[in-house]
């Protein structure tokens, strides 16, 4: 809720390029167990698209490392680290601090993917686990990947967007995000 409160001040310093690096805590929608309104699920999208603003969502503490080496080297204006306050598995092995910079990288390959299942913040271990129940349960091939930055993400080569996407050739993706659907 704090952010939806700070966004004039957040939108000044883009606006302004100041280099900034706010960090949002409390970034779930599991966080009102006070009151469902507790946090507004429109601030992701907001962020995203304000002018200037860097806004990344990790999905663990490896992630998270790697925003922070990437909020400091940003000197496009402020960024907004994005971090959920509950417990959040940390799938070994799995998150790589260098993908960040490139706002989504693959985490499961799967070369004759039937489905990629991609995950925002929190919801990382979800869509790992997602993987995993589709593969043995129903033998659907199903590969995982980590969207933290649209803004770093579209700043990538065509390729590399393809590579890590996938949709021309074919294959449905599935995202897991908390929040709104826009976006």
């Amino acid at each position: 809720m704090f952010y939806l409160y700070a966004a004039p001040a957040a939108r000044m310093g883009a606006l302004q390029t100041l280099k900034v690096i706010h960090v949002a805590t409390h970034n779930s929608i599991g966080a009102g167990e006070d009151r469902p309104a507790h946090q507004p699920v429109e601030l992701a999208t907001l962020y995203r698209a304000m002018p200037n603003m860097l806004y990344m969502r990790p999905g663990d503490s490896e992630e998270v490392a790697g925003a922070w080496e990437v909020a400091i080297g940003y000197n496009g204006g402020p960024c907004m680290v994005n971090v959920s306050r509950h417990a959040v598995p940390q799938p070994e092995g799995l998150t790589r601090r260098s993908g960040v910079a490139k706002g989504a990288y693959v985490l499961q390959e799967e070369n004759d993917a039937d489905v990629t299942v991609i995950a925002v913040d929190a919801e990382l271990s979800f869509a790992v686990n997602v993987a995993k129940e589709l593969g043995e349960r129903y033998a659907v091939k199903a590969r995982t990947v980590s969207f933290l930055s649209h803004k770093l993400f579209r700043e990538q080569p065509i390729p590399y967007q393809r590579e890590v996407l996938r949709r021309n050739e074919g294959i449905p993706t599935v995202v897991i995000e908390s929040y709104v659907s826009l976006g």
